[in-house]
């Protein structure tokens, strides 16, 4: 981090102070140039920290303009920057980093001398690696020509492999599927990006996975068969999984806690594989996890990887003492730039972060740059079960103490980690067992045989029928997990890509609806489950809103009165779930549209009423939330979306909707400085929504002034 000494910054504080950055960043992305010291708000009691930032972006907008800045005019301008060594080190460090990419040749000596007091730190010491020299110049007569490997090109043959396909791009390297034609196997071949291979045309250091990983032999990390030049390119050849990425499948569906606990154990073995070799990953994340066709996770990508009895902090683009890793999957170690805190311990925390997502969907820690590294350094994340209520507490309590800011109060081995999650899925939390007091007399105890024998078999009866439970168990969670994805899967081939390629324009209709008719046939079979109920509902909320699209008013008939049933059948066991009524609200809305098109008005005309009497007791609802709540965004523009509903249901019954209370809240919203993107694309939408309601009042100058409002928020989207 670059501000070691600051106070912990509070989450809300750093949403703020993120904006300021924001905005000042897109002054620059304008051509302007904006003066820092505009954006330094007079007694801001997180000034240094503001500072800091807004140099570092002026920096790289005047280096990246061709300008010649230097680190030194900050440091005699803002004398204050000077008090920390760490701070003038990022900040040279940054400059190295963003000279570096169009000076090939940038000298550390020129560094060193007009930083002389930082030699120690900028030049590589006697003990670094030879396979990470100091970036040098290339020969551009020694870089090898990389053949035509785009998609179009494909297949082709390259050395004794034939390229298939495209898999992956990463930060120093694209990945393929290939046929080794004389062992007649498929590999994964992964070869330097063009810009990586004419930088640096023979540096070793992208051989670092292959020289890292070539004794790791576990079924749960991605084994290397080779490193050699082909073509006179270096190249490395590992066996292919097929499948997809966990970052992939992360995008497509969440995972249920057991899933979650179940994957992570075996993530947590091959980590455990890896430090007993003495290996640590420093770039575990969701994009580096392969799963197979059978969804068992795969580690890959030790290109980062470093030994744990230390080697150089060099990473492998050539720029010294650089973070390495994936900024969101840091340890706060890592973030800190300090290499040699870095050991296993950093491993667990990016597992742990990884388990994070799993469980809630999100990552623990938000943002961008420094903000974010602050955030992983200072603040303790927001913990799992307040944003997804289905976290088990023992669980929950796994996960963060895999989080745990201080290396020493995680877990203290991965195997330590996967211990914990077993015995998670076998059952709750227990205290740990102690040993019986030994009795302190000698004297024996004569058991009869037979009490000896009896006790033997309800022992043996009652170990056997625990293991069947918990094994039982344990396929049941699983069965339901399966389920889900399976689900999820289908939605997700159902809804066709939204750039589909040219060969894929005509195959998306007929496997869109192939998919769609799976799900059909799925809703039954999850409504009767009342462990899938909820994902019953969706599923005819969706088969409706489709046939709705479509114009088939007797399908989507079907679907939304199912909708209702189940919906009515779970609100009798939680009559209180704000998720459920507005789902059976919305059933009710569109059951009343179709219905009133097919001349049956008087139903009609009932199920409206049903649907308003329920968005009015919603309303109220969240206007009580919102008073426990009066800064949440989020519940703001809920009610906003639960006005507008009312109004739109009393205009339906020929009553005075009442406009005004949804364009308040609106105004309210519009005034906030910073929403998130999701936040901003609600708002926009009750805004277009407010305006056709006013429109169709007879309202004319407030519908435009309704929409010109919701367009200039779509535009900061």
């Amino acid at each position: 981090m670059i501000v070691g000494d600051s106070k912990q910054i509070p989450r809300k504080e750093l949403n703020r102070l993120e904006a300021i950055i924001r905005d000042f960043e897109a002054i620059w992305k304008r051509g302007e140039r904006p003066s820092v010291d505009d954006f330094l708000p007079e007694g801001e009691i997180y000034g240094r920290f503001l500072l800091i930032e807004l140099v570092q972006t002026e920096l790289e907008y005047r280096i990246k303009n061709g300008e010649d800045a230097r680190v030194e005019e900050y440091l005699d301008r803002y004398p204050s920057l000077s008090e920390s060594r760490v701070v003038v080190l990022e900040l040279i460090r940054s400059e190295w980093s963003l000279r570096s990419r169009n000076d090939r040749g940038l000298s550390r000596t020129r560094f060193v001398e007009r930083f002389p007091e930082f030699r120690d730190e900028l030049m590589p010491g006697t003990d670094d690696p030879p396979s990470l020299p100091t970036p040098r110049p290339p020969d551009l007569r020694s870089v090898p020509k990389l053949p035509d490997l785009s998609e179009t090109a494909l297949p082709r043959r390259f050395g004794k492999f034939e390229i298939r396909q495209k898999i992956g791009t990463g930060s120093f390297a694209m990945v393929f599927r290939a046929w080794d034609t004389l062992l007649n196997r498929e590999v994964a071949l992964k070869i330097p990006r063009p810009e990586i291979l004419s930088a640096h045309p023979n540096d070793r250091a992208f051989l670092r996975e292959a020289i890292t990983a070539r004794d790791l032999v576990h079924p749960h990390i991605v084994a290397i068969h080779d490193a050699a030049p082909i073509e006179g390119i270096v190249c490395i050849v590992r066996a292919y999984v097929e499948g997809t990425t966990l970052a992939e499948q992360l995008r497509i569906a969440p995972f249920a806690p057991e899933e979650a606990a179940v994957l992570m154990i075996q993530v947590a073995e091959a980590l455990d594989y890896a430090h007993r070799k003495g290996i640590i990953h420093r770039d575990l994340k969701p994009a580096n996890i392969l799963l197979d066709r059978k969804g068992q996770p795969h580690l890959t990508d030790f290109a980062l990887a470093k030994f744990s009895s230390g080697e150089s902090t060099i990473s492998p683009s050539g720029q010294f003492n650089a973070l390495i890793g994936t900024p969101a999957y840091m340890s706060p170690e890592q973030a800190s730039g300090s290499p040699s805190g870095v050991d296993a311990r950093s491993d667990i925390f990016s597992a742990g972060v990884v388990l994070y997502e799993l469980l809630t969907g999100s990552l623990p820690f938000l943002g961008r740059n420094r903000l974010l590294l602050t955030q992983i350094q200072e603040l303790d994340p927001t913990p799992p079960r307040l944003l997804n209520e289905e976290v088990p507490p023992f669980l929950e309590a796994i996960c963060l103490k895999s989080l745990a800011k201080k290396p020493h109060e995680r877990y203290a081995t991965a195997f330590d980690f996967a211990r914990d999650l077993r015995q998670y899925l076998v059952g709750d939390a227990l205290p740990e067992p102690t040993e019986p007091p030994q009795p302190k007399s000698n004297r024996r105890h004569n058991f009869q045989p037979i009490t000896l024998a009896i006790t033997a078999i309800l022992l043996v009866l009652f170990l056997t029928t625990t293991w069947f439970w918990q094994v039982a168990e344990q396929h049941r969670r699983t069965d339901l997990g399966l389920t889900r994805r399976t689900y999820r899967s289908l939605i997700d081939l159902a809804r066709p890509a939204e750039s589909p390629g040219v060969d894929e324009t005509d195959r998306q209709p007929s496997r869109a609806d192939r998919a769609w008719s799976e799900v059909e046939k799925l809703a039954p079979m999850l409504a009767r489950d009342p462990n899938l109920v909820e994902l019953a509902i969706e599923s005819h909320r969706r088969l409706a809103e489709r046939a709705d699209s479509r114009g088939n008013d007797r399908s989507a008939e079907n679907h939304w009165a199912e909708l209702v049933v189940l919906t009515e059948q779970r609100l009798r066991d939680e009559p209180d779930s704000l998720v459920d009524r507005d789902q059976l609200a919305l059933g009710l809305a569109r059951l009343a549209e179709i219905r009133g098109r097919s001349s049956r008005s008087a139903d009609s005309r009932d199920l409206v009423i049903r649907s308003l009497e329920l968005d009015r007791a919603i309303l109220l609802d969240r206007r009580h939330r919102l008073e426990r709540s009066p800064d949440d965004p989020a519940e703001t523009i809920g009610l906003a979306e639960s006005a507008l509903q009312v109004a739109r249901l009393e205009k339906a019954l020929d009553m005075n909707p009442r406009l005004s209370e949804v364009e308040s809240i609106v105004l309210g919203l519009e005034r906030r400085e910073s929403l998130e993107p999701i936040e901003r694309a609600r708002l926009v939408s009750v805004g277009l929504e407010l305006a056709e309601l006013q429109l169709d009042e007879n309202l004319p100058i407030t519908a435009f002034r309704s929409a010109d409002r919701a367009t200039r928020q779509a535009v900061q989207m």
